[in-house]
């Protein structure tokens, strides 16, 4: 799995009411420089 941006990506399945009443969630962490020709969280 790769990611172009670092950060945070949260996983769920189609079923949303899992997450809230079970807590079926995954988050998936990606390091590494950031690109801004992808993605520039700050503007």
């Amino acid at each position: 799995m790769s990611f172009p941006v670092p950060g945070d990506f949260k996983l769920v399945d189609h079923a949303l009411s899992r997450v809230a009443r079970k807590g079926a969630m995954a988050v998936v962490t990606a390091e590494g420089p950031e690109d801004h020709s992808i993605y520039n969280p700050s503007g």
